[in-house]
């Protein structure tokens, strides 16, 4: 059996674990665009490594579930950004993706009204009524995109998932809104990830936030409950693999849950054909290291042993937002708030108030390296 585990690309829809409360809300998104033709969105947002991707594509398999086999009119686009990204190209990248699906759907309902002789009810999925010339692709972006949507023929929801939206343009999120809010026959259902400070940028500059009312999701670390799906979940085809209560629980303590971390001792620990163990997660610690050594190795290397142990314990707090009275009570030295705000650990947003804005889990595995002592 190849590892199921892997810290390096996001976890398979399939063996997906966790996040109940977010996933409930998706599929109430899913099940308004097909009952009551209602268009909405899903945020999710938080620092990298949570978990942000594969929840994403877990939603995105839901989405494609709605709707199984053949006959499937849902469309599914979905994008995941590298470089700044314009209105323009915005839409753009959304109207080809819907394209190349829809072409999908035509090649196999072509392919299927070839063989329908042979079965009794053949479905053959929407078709897109549209004279793509010349003179359509001299129009706008958003005017493509909007046309594809006006004369796309029995469609039941378009969903567009956006993965790292940090890097949109100001003019490309205020189209956020657009794309969700215009009046159209199918409904769009948009599903958006970002870092720690997207949904500020929604909020306070360009006001698309209200899409997401009731949808928008501050990942954070996995509950044990949660840590246990994940690490069950890939291995339930497996009968002669198992995790014991105790690797659990041991594995949750070494992580704090973090997801990425996670997946990498998971990958460390597992071993074909054996059960997995407090013992063995414990001799997998060091090889769990080097599974995230191409990311974390080179994060904070500068930073002091203090300096981590004053990250670590702040990171613990579960809290992303806290004044000076609150990393004295936390343990951090006065002088090490100036050290983390030089390192960009945590960021000054007014006098006497901070937030964090690198990753906890840059501190678990420093701490992990080093063998540091928390003294908590």
């Amino acid at each position: 059996m190849v590892n199921p585990y892997d810290p390096q690309f996001p976890a398979s829809p399939h063996y997906f674990g966790g996040r109940k409360k977010m996933l409930e809300s998706a599929q109430e998104r899913i099940d308004k665009a097909c009952v009551l033709r209602q268009s909405g969105g899903v945020l999710v947002h938080g620092f990298r490594g949570v978990g942000k991707s594969s929840l994403i594509d877990k939603i995105v398999d839901m989405a494609d579930s709605a709707q199984p086999g053949v006959t499937s009119r849902v469309f599914v686009l979905k994008r995941a950004l590298s470089k700044t990204t314009s209105d323009s190209e915005l839409y753009q990248m959304i109207t080809e993706s819907l394209l190349e699906d829809i072409a999908k759907k035509q090649s196999l309902a072509g392919h299927l009204e070839k063989i329908k002789e042979q079965v009794k009810v053949v479905g053959i999925p929407g078709v897109l009524e549209l004279q793509i010339d010349e003179s359509w692709k001299q129009k706008t972006p958003y005017f493509r995109w909007r046309s594809v949507l006006d004369k796309l023929k029995g469609a039941q929801f378009v969903l567009v998932a956006i993965d790292d939206a940090d890097y949109l343009s100001p003019e490309a999120i205020r189209e956020l809104k657009t794309i969700v809010e215009d009046k159209k026959e199918v409904p769009v259902l948009l599903v958006v990830s970002g870092g720690t400070d997207f949904e500020a940028r929604l909020v306070n500059d360009f006001s698309p936030i209200r899409i997401f009312s009731g949808a928008s999701f501050n990942l954070s670390s996995f509950v044990l409950e949660e840590t246990k799906e994940v690490l069950e979940n890939p291995i339930r085809d497996q009968p002669d693999v198992s995790w014991t209560t105790g690797a659990i629980y041991r594995l949750q303590e070494i992580t704090k849950g973090y997801p990425f971390l996670v997946q990498c001792l998971a990958k460390a620990s597992y071993r074909q054909g054996q059960p997995i163990d407090e013992q063995r997660v414990n001799a997998s610690i060091d090889a769990s290291l080097e599974n995230g050594k191409s990311w974390l190795d080179n994060k904070l290397k500068l930073a002091s042993d203090q300096d981590l142990i004053s990250f670590y314990k702040i990171g613990r707090s579960n809290r992303t937002s806290f004044r000076s009275a609150d990393l004295s009570k936390m343990g951090v030295p006065a002088p090490y708030v100036g050290r983390l705000v030089t390192l960009k650990v945590i960021k000054p947003v007014s006098r006497g108030h901070y937030d964090l804005i690198e990753a906890p889990m840059i501190a678990y595995y420093h701490v992990l390296k080093r063998h540091l002592s928390i003294g908590d």
